[in-house]
């Protein structure tokens, strides 16, 4: 049970390695392993969304999807040519005999060089031929109540894109109201489209507006859709309304082969949250951020105030998130550490207690120890957002305030600092 005046919202992030290494082996164990997950919001990198819809391969019907193509994205800011393409793959997966082609393009492409372990560049380049149309990151959520979504992405360069989602968790009845950090609806943003009314709202993908918008400025909204056709599933927490909070979600994908890029995209996501900072109850940042808790990105992101909730929770970050022990023929090799984080940061009046969290995937198939949901674990935070109470000042003096506990304000909490 929730305490009266706080709302509870589960997010996860996980690298799904696209087709890659053995995807229809190890796709079973993937479908198993987001069941288990089970969270509100399932933040999705190397993921072939739109038209291919990997996500929704693996959801239940019940889940909306909110895709990012990430590397469409990128090539339409680079010019020239490759902005030309991007254009001209969008055209041609608008013609359903075409779109049934490309799709079938990934897998085919990337079984074939598994089988014949084809690791030449000219192959692999074949292999990103095939993918570009469809890879980048994806969000997926269960929604109770339909309500306005903020959805946006942010260009980082490489291939590589932030987006963000404005949530509003609480257990209010809907209605409307102006945009605070209460959570009550506020008018749209990119990408948004409206809806109200009970249900599981279901929009069109709308990559085409958003990929105008990734040209024009580096922000594209991307409309969500639902996860499949069918019946709704199971009413969860994530619910809009009068009295509940505003929660940005923001999935990422940063650089894996250089430190500097991955300190430059960290910090334009940081830059592109600053301003949200001012309406809302929390921000969730989350995603494959290819980089050891040594990296200096991680101390300008506590500076921030952003806090690890697997480090509140337990006192430190997982062992290892990568690579968790999966063979392929082609698979990325290296020592195990811990390159995916949720980072949370509240703001100032709300609490955010981090109730647990915990990691997905490392246990092989049980034919096949050989055999991962990915190269990646995922990581699950599930978090408790409340207003903070008013307090006499001998409380306030006892307690220090949350500012000179150190840890930005949010608090581990159920399994407790280990």
């Amino acid at each position: 049970m929730e305490p009266s005046g706080s709302a509870t919202l589960s997010v996860a992030t996980f690298n799904l390695r696209g087709v890659m290494d053995r995807w229809q082996e190890r796709k079973p164990l993937l479908r198993q392993c987001l069941q288990q997950i089970d969270a509100d919001v399932l933040c999705f990198q190397e993921c072939l969304t739109g038209e291919f819809g990997q996500e929704r391969r693996l959801l239940p019907a019940w889940y909306h999807v909110f895709p990012c193509k990430a590397a469409l994205f990128n090539l339409a800011r680079s010019g020239g040519f490759l902005r030309w393409y991007a254009h001209a793959v969008e055209g041609l997966l608008s013609l359903p005999p075409l779109r049934r082609i490309m799709v079938s393009l990934p897998p085919a492409v990337e079984g074939w060089r598994e089988r014949l372990a084809l690791r030449a560049e000219f192959f692999r380049n074949l292999r990103d031929l095939a993918m570009a149309p469809f890879f980048g990151n994806s969000v997926a959520c269960r929604i109770a109540e339909a309500h306005e979504i903020k959805h946006s992405t942010l260009v980082l360069g490489d291939w590589r894109a932030a987006q963000r989602i404005e949530f509003l968790i609480g257990r209010g009845p809907t209605g409307g109201g102006s945009g605070d950090g209460s959570g009550e609806p506020s008018s749209g943003d990119a990408g948004g489209g409206g809806g109200s009314g009970g249900g599981v709202r279901r929009r069109g993908s709308g990559s085409g507006g958003a990929l105008a918008g990734a040209e024009a400025g580096g922000l594209a909204g991307g409309g969500g859709s639902s996860s499949s056709a069918g019946g709704e599933g199971p009413r969860y927490v994530v619910r809009g309304g009068l009295g509940g909070f505003k929660v940005w979600v923001v999935n990422t994908h940063l650089d894996h082969a250089h430190e500097d890029n991955r300190q430059r995209q960290a910090l334009a996501v940081c830059d592109w949250m600053e301003r949200e900072k001012r309406d809302c109850a929390a921000i969730v940042l989350c995603g494959d951020m290819n980089g050891p808790p040594g990296e200096p990105f991680h101390a300008v992101l506590r500076q921030l105030g952003y806090v690890s909730a697997h480090a509140a929770c337990h006192g430190q970050e997982p062992q290892g998130t990568w690579p968790t022990g999966i063979q392929a023929p082609l698979m990325d090799e290296g020592p195990f550490e811990c390159l995916d984080y949720v980072y949370v940061w509240e703001a100032p009046g709300f609490d955010v207690k981090v109730l647990s969290a915990e990691v997905f995937g490392l246990t092989p198939g049980g034919h096949d120890k050989t055999l991962f949901p990915s190269d990646h674990a995922a990581l699950k935070a599930t978090l408790q957002v409340s207003r903070k109470q008013p307090v006499s000042l001998a409380e306030a003096a006892a307690d220090g305030g949350s500012a000179a506990r150190g840890d930005g304000g949010v608090d581990g909490g159920g399994q407790g600092r280990g």
